[in-house]
């Protein structure tokens, strides 16, 4: 039905899993494979499926609710800011239709949005709070996958800021530097080290949950009882498809 009306059905998920060592990315690909064929058993069929397999003490720019993801799956963000309402839905009510298209038409990219953030936590006025707040920007720069981009973002804060462009641009390349560092030895980890088994948290246990079988099939050692009770939240996981959530963030004022 959404595909008919001409959406795209993207499966996005944190997977931190990767990031302890728990499981592999072939052992995910596995769950996505198999997550295929069962949508696929009711008429239903991914477009992609994009995936974070950073743990959360990485603040990478990809783990949800960070939008990373979504920039990578070509979803165009807007960030909308709806003060004195919890939801759409309560401002709308409060202020009627009209001035929530005003909200619209004033939201900001995800990026200026951050941005925005960083400001609204450093004190640009000082030395002190400048410096923190260029290395937070260039963490954030050396996230974005678009050169020209970065390029337009780098140029515009430096020129705000007066600093020099050339010595931000070699802080954001040091980052990527040390961001590819730590993604090539995870990778290098994940060859030499199999899965550790038997320490299931909550993220794991969702896991089992959606997809037992090819959780069983990595090595994860359980009763045929659990195994049944996880079988059978699978299903009842499956039968609730199609659904999707809307998220937006929402600021109270006094």
């Amino acid at each position: 039905m959404l595909r008919n009306a001409g959406y795209r059905l993207i499966l996005l998920s944190n997977q931190s899993g990767i990031g302890r060592g728990l499981f592999t990315r072939e052992q995910l690909k596995a769950v996505h494979a198999r997550l295929q064929s069962l949508l696929a058993a009711q008429g239903v069929s991914l477009d992609a499926a994009y995936f974070c397999p950073h743990a959360p003490q990485e603040n990478c720019p990809c783990r949800k609710p960070a939008t990373g993801l979504l920039e990578a799956a070509g979803v165009k963000i807007k960030v909308l800011s709806i003060p004195d309402a919890k939801d759409p839905d309560e401002f709308i009510k409060k202020f009627g239709a009209e001035r929530f298209e005003q909200l619209i038409e004033g939201s900001s990219s995800a990026t200026d949005f951050a941005i925005s953030k960083l400001r609204g936590e450093n004190d640009v006025t000082t030395a002190e709070g400048k410096v923190s707040f260029l290395k937070q920007f260039a963490m954030l720069m050396a996230g974005l996958p678009n050169p020209i981009e970065r390029e337009v973002y780098l140029s515009k804060i430096c020129r705000e800021l007066e600093v020099d462009k050339a010595a931000v641009a070699g802080q954001i390349e040091r980052e990527q530097k040390k961001r590819s560092y730590r993604d090539r030895k995870k990778e290098e980890r994940e060859l030499i080290s199999p899965p550790m088994k038997n320490t299931m948290n909550r993220e794991d246990e969702l896991l089992w949950r959606q997809h037992p079988r090819e959780m069983k099939a990595a090595g994860w050692q359980f009763s045929k009882e659990d195994y049944d009770v996880i079988d059978r939240a699978s299903r009842r996981f499956m039968e609730g498809l199609p659904h999707y959530t809307l998220f937006f963030n929402t600021e109270t004022t006094n």
